[in-house]
């Protein structure tokens, strides 16, 4: 499954202004389902991800990553948009 996020903040890598990351169908193959609307911080390499990463919703992220959040001057955070 493939979802388009918008990118926000890239923290390693080239900052792009969306990307897509592509992920297993289903839970048996460390699937990520994502919700469209929600606001994640995701790790991928090479365009994938699986839920074995630190993969999640900002609101329920690492303290590390939310200070960071908070000091990054003109920042809006990641939503997930389109279609899966």
């Amino acid at each position: 499954m493939i979802y388009r996020f918008h990118v926000d903040k890239t923290w390693k890598g080239t900052y792009k202004d969306s990307i897509d990351i592509e992920t297993g169908s289903d839970s048996r193959l460390c699937g990520m389902e994502f919700e469209i609307g929600k606001i994640y911080v995701v790790y991928s390499k090479n365009g994938q991800t699986s839920y074995c990463r630190r993969n999640s919703l900002i609101d329920k992220t690492f303290d590390d990553l939310k200070l960071d959040y908070r000091f990054f001057t003109g920042f809006s955070i990641n939503k997930l948009y389109g279609n899966r």
